[in-house]
């Protein structure tokens, strides 16, 4: 299949993640093989001398079979017992440690994960005629086939000159001790076991290179699947916009609910207008609401009528606009400034000022 020149983008990892969720990893079917065939080696390895001792004790059993007796079926079964018992013994760890091998190999090459996703049956025309094209001979099919091919070759070829070297030895084993036989058939079989291993590491490196960039090539992205993405990512504009609305409309709404609580509201005469608190023992005077312009006619209103003191400073009402949000304290800088419009409203008797309520107490009023 030729590649899509629209996708020049690099996969990203929440592509990838969606991939393996669907079961697609990247793996190598020969990376698999080549560590399961270096376990088994390595397990026979370990395991000689025991493989040796199992066999020495069949063959001796064998031998001391008298054929002229008639066998029961007590004899059959006890024999065929004992034979597996002793295979069971030499098999038992090999195929353990080769098992795990498959397992640590996969996980080594598809990391944590797990999925039923793969193996849920699920009816689709479109596979249903992707298994049916692998049927037929095509560009592809014939690639792996040949591959498939040329490793049998090869493997065979190794194979043969190994033993071609050796017919000489091989003739001659009939006539050596059965221990000494062994011995050489185990060498050699060695021998050739490292050299197709040898190979299979080469196939091995190869087939993880080529899968790994097929892999990562058919994820590719195009720039406006990106774009998507990252869109979903940090969600829709339009959703976003409306939360913050619908938070501002909250805001708002909650600050002209406390806006009969305050104690003086600072304005610049036609577009600003910061409404501010003051408890005596309090941490500092507390905006509790401020505005432009409609919003800021709609809060001297409101102070009209609750009775609530309005001052003209456009510099302080403009500095505690830009500086101070609804619900902070007013910082120092401001702390002279609105001390002096407080201190003039208490003198004159239009405020006053509410001590700050301590636990278990009432609130008092100087």
């Amino acid at each position: 299949m030729a590649k899509d020149p629209s996708k020049t983008e690099k996969p990203t990892s929440k592509r990838i993640s969606k991939a393996r969720s669907e079961g697609n990893v990247l793996s190598s079917g020969d990376i698999n093989s080549l560590v399961v065939m270096l376990s088994g080696t390595f397990a026979v390895y370990l395991l000689g001398p025991a493989l040796e001792n199992a066999y020495s004790q069949v063959m001796n059993l064998i031998i001391g079979v008298d054929c002229r007796e008639s066998w029961t079926e007590t004899d059959i079964a006890s024999g065929t017992n004992l034979g597996m018992m002793l295979a069971g013994k030499v098999l038992a760890p090999s195929l353990f440690l080769v098992m795990v091998a498959g397992v640590l190999v996969m996980r080594a090459q598809v990391g944590k994960y797990f999925s039923t996703k793969t193996v849920k049956w699920k009816f689709d025309f479109s596979r249903l005629k992707h298994g049916l094209s692998d049927l037929v001979p095509n560009r592809e099919n014939m690639i792996r086939l040949l591959l498939t091919l040329g490793k049998v070759l090869v493997i065979s070829w190794l194979v043969y000159i190994t033993v071609k070297g050796e017919l000489d030895a091989i003739k001659q084993l009939g006539s050596i001790p059965l221990s000494d036989a062994m011995k050489w058939l185990f060498r050699h079989s060695m021998i050739m076991v490292y050299k197709i291993l040898a190979l299979f590491l080469f196939i091995a490196a190869l087939d993880y290179v080529v899968r790994r960039k097929k892999y990562y090539d058919n994820l590719m992205m195009t720039k406006q699947e990106v774009k998507d993405e990252r869109r979903n990512a940090d969600g829709d504009p339009m959703i976003k916009s409306r939360i913050r609305q619908r938070m501002r409309e909250l805001l708002r709404s909650q600050m002209m609910r406390q806006l009969p609580t305050a104690d003086v509201v600072v304005t610049n005469p036609t577009h600003v207008a910061v409404a501010l608190r003051y408890e005596i023992g309090g941490y500092a005077p507390q905006v509790v609401a401020k505005g432009l312009r409609l919003r800021a006619e709609r809060i001297k209103e409101m102070a009209r009528a609750y009775d609530i003191p309005v001052v003209e400073a456009p510099p302080l009402a403009r500095s505690l606009y830009r500086n101070i949000k609804v619900g902070g304290y007013i910082s120092e800088e401001f702390y002279g400034a609105v001390a002096g419009i407080l201190a003039k409203l208490h003198r004159s008797g239009r405020r006053k000022f509410r001590r700050k309520a301590q636990p278990g107490t009432k609130v008092a009023q100087s």
